[in-house]
């Protein structure tokens, strides 16, 4: 292949690696076939001796139209385009360049956008698979950036070639450089070029590492994962991914490995104020925390004394595997947790949540929770940090759930017993926690019901200008995800009077009875309700009908689930140890490395001394005359072997060129003696200009002596029988050269 076409493929390459970041860190795998196709069908095109290319004046007016459409669409949405929208424009256009290819500023094109790609992929990817094509493509960006570079000079190389031909004469074709030689040179410089880009990034990327986000993950929040925001403001389709996020181990109180009789709620966020500006759940303002240390294999308890361990404790072992997040995740309520030593938790006493103390993402791998499911009112009085005092009744800031709830009410409310009023509830905290579950308990009724419909395809659902997404699920449209119907029940309990607040996390429904854990995924992200019912505590209540999650966790099992043992535990890895490195991180890697640089300085330092006591050895030995005579003789052999090894490689590295690697010792032999009768030749002031061969040179010499040109043309002749004329370089025509040779240096001119 011709550094040309090896220089194009390069660039091709790259362009390839980019779409592919890009389009798996935005999840667009539709587009990631068509642009792959697209690309690799322009490679095959533009090849041969008549490429087929598209005219540069249609792909640029193909993606000013691109554009134009984009500029109008956001104008109309009132909101600029998202890095997503950017970068599929950006691959658009990419790959539209890619069938323009013409001279080098097309190349230079194509890297630009896709250079824009692979910052997209950085910002929007937290995936080790969108990672491996933005290292590779970060990598050979600078290498293609150079070739791009020298296809400019050789276009500017061959206008100049045509400037300069007289007019009229024949053309000339302009033939760049190609053959091994420069395949090699090139082949070298990229090899070096991506060496000292990986150094560069590396230096870069522990330098300044990310700055850490308040509360936040440095992945964007996924409509299908884990996230610390409950928005219903978009209407994008929920990702039904089967990414291993962790695995739980549920122990009973008999210490052994069982399954729940009910789904496992793993609460990682609590929300209890609606905005309906932005149309989403606010944390609490107030949080509460308590800090433990982890103690490596014992479990450290939340509070110090008053909880009874002995009966109706489980123990959750958690294995995080596709999720480096700093959230702890657990079942309500956590008496104590079993980390690594070092590890701070911790425990927010408002809302029962745990999390790390630091700010490093991922830093909780493994550990296990001792919780108690069933705990009592005292119990969460004393994990709370004591007894708290009822607030006024709740309210919901948007008017229209209220008439709702009311409606719901009154065809679920129980029959036959009496629920406290408002006034009562008010009056009397016992009161006003037996109305919080009756209302609780009716209102989820109506939601589990049928009436409403789980989907996570939001797009068809129509939502009248200004109306809430609560109210439009409520009333109009009936159908949506866990956190509509979470949303739902506590907006009608909350307008009732009813303390209630929405928690996210994860809901663990698939049981793997082979390794007696439960498999938790991607998709099994969840949302739902917790309602006051006693001075501090809450009780679970879920809107979402369990059956419809069940039945979509069954249709999402394939044949590929056997294999994300292997991928998840990377792709955590990758997240927790790149994606996640932020200043704390930086800080421990400079501990470690100051640790290590410790530990390798002590055997520098024994290295040290023993070239002190040997450096101190030869002062005694060499000290005086004799010493200093032993010294210099030792110098002298070493100069004098340093010179005469610098003029033997000297030597052949001059006769290497005329014979090639592998000739005999007396082939070198014969072409010293030709090498140093030309040099004597030019010392006889017979000069060797270009263009002239050695018998020219004989024959100049022959004005000045003709015994010297005689002897000049014997060794020339000699050596061109041996290496054009495939004699032997017998000892005789050695021997008859090094003559010839000696009576050269004898001769004098006239």
């Amino acid at each position: 292949m011709t550094m040309p076409r090896a220089m194009q493929a390069l660039i091709l390459v790259t362009a390839m690696l980019s779409l592919s970041a890009f389009c798996i860190a935005d999840d667009s795998f539709v587009f990631l076939s068509f642009s792959l196709v697209a690309a690799a069908l322009s490679g095959v095109l533009s090849q041969g001796a008549r490429p087929r290319r598209l005219p540069t004046l249609v792909a640029h007016s193909i993606i000013a139209s691109l554009v134009a459409a984009a500029a109008v669409s956001a104008f109309l949405a009132g909101r600029p385009p998202d890095v997503g929208q950017v970068g599929f424009l950006c691959g658009t256009a990419l790959v539209i360049k890619l069938f323009a290819r013409h001279r080098a500023a097309d190349e230079r094109h194509v890297l630009a956008l896709g250079s824009i790609l692979l910052l997209v992929a950085a910002l929007d990817g937290t995936d080790v698979l969108a990672g491996l094509p933005l290292v590779l493509g970060s990598l050979l960006m600078p290498v293609c950036a150079a070739a791009a570079w020298v296809q400019s000079s050789t276009e500017r190389a061959a206008a100049a070639h045509a400037a300069r031909i007289p007019s009229g004469a024949l053309p000339v074709a302009f033939e760049p450089t190609v053959g091994t030689s420069p395949m090699r040179s090139w082949t070298g410089f990229a090899i070096a070029s991506v060496i000292v880009t990986a150094i560069c990034g590396v230096l870069v990327f522990l330098g300044f590492p990310r700055q850490g986000l308040e509360g936040e993950t440095w992945s964007r929040t996924r409509a299908g994962g884990f996230s610390l925001r409950v928005s219903l403001a978009s209407d994008e389709r929920i990702e039904d991914s089967r990414t291993e996020v962790m695995t739980v181990r549920w122990i009973g109180p008999d210490d052994v490995a069982i399954e729940h009789s009910e789904p496992l709620h793993l609460r990682g966020a609590v929300f209890d104020r609606y905005d309906p500006i932005s149309q989403s759940w606010q944390v609490p303002q107030q949080p509460r925390r308590e800090y433990v240390e982890g103690d490596g294999a014992a479990f450290v308890p939340f509070v110090d004394s008053g909880i009874d361990a002995r009966f109706q404790v489980y123990r959750q072992v958690v294995q995080m595997r596709g999720l480096a997040t700093n959230q702890v995740f657990s079942v309500l309520a956590p008496i104590s947790i079993q980390a690594a030593s070092g590890m701070s938790v911790a425990l927010d006493q408002s809302t029962m949540l745990l999390s790390s103390a630091s700010s490093r993402i991922g830093e909780f791998d493994r550990y296990a929770v001792a919780v108690k499911p069933y705990a009592s009112d005292r119990d969460m009085t004393l994990l709370s940090g004591g007894f708290v005092e009822p607030g006024p009744l709740p309210t919901f800031p948007v008017a229209g759930v209220q008439p709702l709830a009311l409606e719901l009410w009154e065809q679920w409310k129980p029959r036959g017993r009496m629920v406290p009023d408002l006034e009562e509830a008010a009056r009397r905290p016992a009161a006003r926690w037996e109305r919080n579950r009756a209302v609780a308990t009716a209102l989820e009724s109506a939601l589990l019901s049928g009436d409403y419909r789980y989907t996570t395809d939001l797009g068809s659902i129509v939502r009248r200008r200004g109306e809430d997404p609560i109210v439009n699920f409520l009333a109009s449209s009936r159908q949506g995800h866990c956190q509509y119907f979470a949303s739902a029940l506590c907006a009608m309990c909350q307008s009732m009077g009813v303390d209630a607040r929405v928690v996210a996390g994860f809901i663990a429904l698939e049981y793997d009875a082979a390794q007696l854990q439960y498999i938790v995924r991607s998709s099994n992200a969840h949302a739902w309700v917790e309602v006051r019912t006693g001075d501090a505590q809450w009780t679970t209540f879920d809107g979402t009908p369990p059956t419809t999650l069940e039945a979509l966790q069954a249709e999402q099992r394939s044949w590929a689930d056997g294999l994300r043992w292997l991928w998840d535990p990377l792709n955590f890895a990758w997240t927790r140890h790149v994606v996640s490195f932020d200043v704390q991180a930086q800080a421990e890697l400079a501990d470690r490395m100051a640790s290590t640089r410790e530990a390798l300085s002590r055997p520098v330092r024994a290295v040290r001394e023993a070239l002190d006591a040997v450096r101190q050895r030869l002062v005694e030995t060499f000290s005086g005359l004799v010493g200093s005579l032993w010294l210099v003789s030792i110098g002298m052999v070493l100069a004098a072997s340093i010179v005469v090894v610098v003029l033997l490689r000297g030597r052949r590295r001059r006769t290497a060129p005329l014979l090639g690697p592998g000739a005999s010792p007396r082939e070198r032999e014969l072409t010293r003696h030709y090498l140093d009768a030309l040099r004597i030749a030019r010392r006889l002031g017979a000069l060797r200009r270009p263009g002239m061969t050695p018998f020219d040179v004989a024959a100049a010499l022959a004005v000045r002596s003709p015994e010297a040109a005689m002897h000049l043309r014997s060794v020339v002749e000699g050596f061109y029988a041996v290496r054009f004329g495939g004699r032997p370089a017998t000892a005789e025509r050695c021997s008859a050269a090094a003559r010839s040779l000696m009576a050269l240096r004898r001769t004098r001119t006239l």
